[in-house]
């Protein structure tokens, strides 16, 4: 695996992000439709490159620090832009974690029957690339088939809101879906999605109760 080339190489920094930015949503498009085997082999790779260039991450690493100290950078942030050896392990350790657990893409959760007598649930889903850049709404896309293996696939990877087979675009609803009143709909990704009712317009937070815990 290539590791990220040096500044060097790329004296536009903002053009070779942004080049950086585009690369990696091609890749994770493609990522996302992969088997898990292939899934979990990419993130063995990584973990691997990580633990192989330690030396070369730290030593540019700590190219930036020094540069960062020269321009007046606080010392909190340096701190938390500083790479050791450890950290560099603690990174490759996380992604190995990740090749353990189960792929979650596929999964289907909260499947009931509405009152229509259609079942409704919910699906963590990729996206379809042809459907994703240029036919797909983002809202709700629906296909007509017979063919279980492209229904399953159209659920699978298309990364609508909502995503129906062989049924009407219009069950696309707040009350169809068992949400109650229909208050707004979303399309983003994060949090609240589809149609929304009351618990759509909340957001939740993380709360530590401890009696002066640190982290090691």
């Amino acid at each position: 695996m290539e590791m990220v080339s040096r500044q060097s190489r790329h004296p536009d920094v903002g053009a070779y992000m942004s080049e950086l930015g585009r690369r990696a949503c091609i890749a994770s498009c493609a990522m996302a439709c992969m088997e898990s085997v292939a899934k979990d082999a990419a993130l063995a790779a990584i973990a691997n490159a990580l633990e192989n260039e330690s030396q070369h991450l730290l030593a540019e690493n700590r190219r930036n620090l020094d540069a960062g100290e020269r321009n007046g950078l606080d010392a909190a942030l340096l701190d938390r832009l500083a790479l050791t050896d450890q950290r560099v392990q603690t990174m490759a350790q996380g992604l190995c974690e990740f090749v353990v657990h189960a792929d979650p893409i596929g999964e289907i959760t909260e499947l009931k029957e509405r009152p229509s007598g259609i079942p409704v649930g919910k699906m963590r889903v990729p996206a379809i690339e042809h459907i994703h850049h240029t036919y797909g709404s983002g809202h709700t896309d629906a296909i007509v088939t017979e063919d279980l293996a492209r229904a399953r696939r159209f659920l699978t990877e298309v990364d609508s809101s909502s995503v129906m087979v062989n049924a009407s675009t219009r069950f696309a609803d707040g009350h169809e879906y068992g949400s109650g009143a229909e208050i707004g709909i979303s399309t983003d990704k994060l949090r609240a999605r589809a149609p929304v009712g009351l618990k759509g317009l909340t957001s939740q937070k993380f709360i530590v109760l401890g009696d002066g815990h640190i982290r090691e």
